[in-house]
């Protein structure tokens, strides 16, 4: 079926390629962002398919007249919120803003999408960071993997400003998704994020040694593309609202991932670890996104990283 898409955060890393994936499916896409100018790197298709809108989500409660009356004639079928301060490093530093663009940001969109007169379905993008992390010392698929109803305890401001929009959500008269994205990434993905931080290191031959977290971390990482690609097919009418997981489903070890993007730079730097020893973090259990709409991710990890490279802007 196809939609009326409106994407908040529509000109971040994950809102283009979400974007970009809607358009190839044949949707119709809007968007809002923090200016109404796209960013160098957004697809040619992206660009000129797709209207931008400025909203200062957090600053302020609504957007402009002329914003509101462009987006009621255009009576979006879904509204797919992404936008959000993401990185936990920048909430814990500016606890306030976080609260203010993830609570109550989430807030006015609900507001704006329950007055729309198209009624349109709400996709939340929220954060495995709800869930409690699973011990370190272990690597038992028992304790590590996640379900739906697993413990709720964020450690950090990131994640309890995004479980106290997942309730803003949930409470919404509107048909609504929840959706706890594991960490992903791939091309044109920057910021201070585990992959462009290596891809950037590894770009400049003048960086010797790399420096990284740890080695010994085991993550749930999945390619960005196969992520949206779960956000579009979750968004579907026929999809039974509430909470689900999207990840790979699968621990991949640091250490690994970093030797393969070396062998991709072709570069053999050594190493120096900020952080080290073993940190377990969850892995999603995607059983119930997997029952209601046949979704498994398809894009194997040497593409992404290989993709990511390719992309990656040289100094």
């Amino acid at each position: 079926m196809k939609q009326r898409a409106l994407i908040t955060g529509i000109a971040g890393f994950v809102g283009l390629h979400l974007a970009e994936h809607l358009l190839t499916s044949g949707d119709v896409v809007c968007g809002f962002d923090l200016s109404d100018q796209w960013p160098d790197h957004a697809p040619s298709i992206v660009r000129e398919d797709a209207a931008i809108f400025p909203w200062k989500l957090g600053s302020e409660d609504r957007p402009s007249s002329e914003s509101l009356r462009q987006l009621e004639a255009f009576a979006p079928t879904i509204v797919y919120h992404l936008a959000a301060v993401s990185v936990p490093n920048i909430c814990q530093s500016d606890p306030e803003t976080a609260e203010r663009v993830n609570v109550e940001g989430t807030r006015a969109v609900l507001r704006f999408a329950e007055k729309a007169s198209s009624h349109p379905r709400v996709l939340f993008v929220s954060t495995s960071h709800v869930y409690k992390r699973p011990p370190n010392s272990s690597l038992d698929d028992r304790e590590s993997r996640l379900d739906e109803a697993s413990t709720l305890a964020p450690a950090n401001i990131y994640g309890r400003t995004k479980r106290a929009a997942e309730q803003v959500v949930l409470a919404s008269p509107l048909q609504t998704i929840v959706v706890r994205a594991f960490q992903h990434g791939g091309p044109r993905q920057a910021g201070p994020l585990m992959l462009p931080d290596w891809l950037r290191q590894l770009a400049d031959p003048k960086v010797d040694p790399i420096t990284i977290h740890t080695s010994d971390a085991w993550i749930d990482f999945t390619d960005v593309r196969d992520v949206v690609r779960a956000y579009r097919i979750l968004s579907e009418p026929d999809v039974a609202p509430g909470v689900y997981n999207v990840g790979s489903g699968v621990a991949q070890r640091t250490g690994d991932l970093l030797d393969r993007l070396k062998e991709i730079a072709g570069r053999t730097p050594s190493i120096t670890q900020s952080r080290p020893g073993r940190k377990v973090g969850p892995v999603a259990d995607i059983e119930r996104l997997v029952r209601e709409t046949g979704w498994r991710p398809e894009i194997p990890i040497d593409q992404t990283l290989q993709d990511a490279w390719d992309v990656f802007p040289r100094p």
